[in-house]
């Protein structure tokens, strides 16, 4: 799981729990079955995970903390144009509300809280400003969050206890600040072998989302240096240059794609693969977009819909929705890619995934519904 988390940079957490939570997904499309209480212990008591900012809120790996350290000290002014007002909204609503800040660091001294235990956040309940949507309790936990003076260290159902990071933090992690351009390079390197290939924007907007202030020019000493080198992708009417890390380079001439048999996954809504949707239309010719966010009325897919991936193709997607009182995995949808006939390979591949989602996720069935593509009923049933 710590290796998922090194390759891909972060795994972004969501507790949305139709399925199943985003970040459990994740693993689960990398490793198969693994144990849950094994993902537990790697956060919250091994510590070698925190939740952070990567894409989103994410999971980030603790060895690597003086990195997000560093940009913690330096927020907000860490942000790029990417976040828009937030920069210049954060700097004007921290002042006002420092003697906030110092009653929940002293309220945080005593132990964790979750924020309704906060004496002061039913009192500052939604405001008609920049955080109309928080409590300003609700807005100052967030900006110690991303300024590292607090850390996430449990939850209670689904909201988030929050305590001092001193008293969370694993004493062997660093808490150092290193140089900014130092930091915006290493932060790039790990951006970018994630991605395996990428522009200048891809990377801003990967990880860490909206953190990178002088990428251009730390690019371009990459380059000098050797460690990432411009490449272009054929068949691509892209006019941005693309990198690929040095280290990836011998791994990238290998791919031949004969003779290799395509594995096949499913990803969930959140999964980094497709979190940068104009890349994936781009890269992969695949639409993607969170319908949970669209009216009933007008949504072509469903709620919670998860991609499936077969090799280097996306073969369909499926809506799928986990009913745990009856011990069933739904799915309320199924629609494929394309129009040509289906690859019973693929056919049977998809459905020996479905079938261990819900074994994964404890389902003792799964349930199709009536419609299904041509040529799928029988694999899938």
């Amino acid at each position: 799981m710590l290796d998922v988390v090194r390759d891909t940079g972060y795994i972004q957490w969501d507790p949305v729990n139709v399925v199943a939570p985003a970040h459990e997904l994740a693993f689960w499309s990398r490793l198969g079955d693994y144990r849950h209480a094994d993902l537990e212990r790697l956060i919250w008591k091994e510590r070698k995970l925190f939740q952070g900012w990567g894409h989103a809120a994410s999971l980030l790996l603790t060895e690597d903390y003086p990195l997000h350290y560093s940009l913690m000290r330096r927020y907000p002014d860490c942000l790029s144009d990417s976040w828009g007002n937030w920069k210049r909204h954060a700097k004007a609503w921290l002042p006002r509300h420092r003697a906030l800040r110092r009653a929940i660091l002293r309220e945080l001294g005593k132990g964790p809280r979750t924020v309704s235990q906060f004496p002061r956040h039913a009192k500052t309940r939604r405001r008609g400003d920049a955080w109309s949507s928080w409590s300003d309790v609700s807005a100052m936990l967030f900006h110690l969050w991303m300024a590292g003076d607090v850390m996430i260290s449990g939850h209670e159902g689904r909201a988030n206890l929050w305590a001092r990071t001193e008293a969370f933090l694993p004493t062997w992690a660093k808490r150092e600040t290193l140089p900014a351009d130092e930091v915006e390079r290493a932060l790039a390197q790990r951006a970018l072998r994630a991605l395996g290939v990428a522009s200048a924007r891809e990377i801003n907007v990967s990880f860490p989302n909206g953190h990178y202030l002088n990428l251009k020019a730390n690019l371009a000493k990459l380059v000098k240096d050797s460690v990432v080198i411009p490449v272009r992708i054929e068949g691509l009417n892209s006019k941005e240059t693309r990198y690929v890390h040095r280290d990836d380079v011998s791994r990238l001439e290998s791919l031949s794609g004969d003779g290799e048999e395509p594995r096949t996954t499913i990803l969930s809504p959140f999964d980094n693969l497709i979190c940068l949707r104009a890349r994936v239309h781009e890269l992969f010719d695949f639409e993607f977009s969170h319908e949970n966010y669209v009216p009933r009325e007008k949504r072509k897919y469903g709620v919670y819909v998860m991609p499936l991936l077969r090799g280097d193709r996306f073969v369909g997607r499926i809506a799928p929705r986990m009913d745990r009182e009856h011990r069933r995995l739904i799915v309320e949808s199924f629609h494929t890619e394309g129009s040509g006939p289906v690859d019973p390979g693929a056919a049977v591949d998809v459905a020996d995934q479905i079938r261990g989602l819900g074994q994964f996720l404890g389902a003792d069935e799964v349930v199709y519904p009536n419609k299904l593509p041509k040529g799928w009923r029988r694999a899938l049933n």
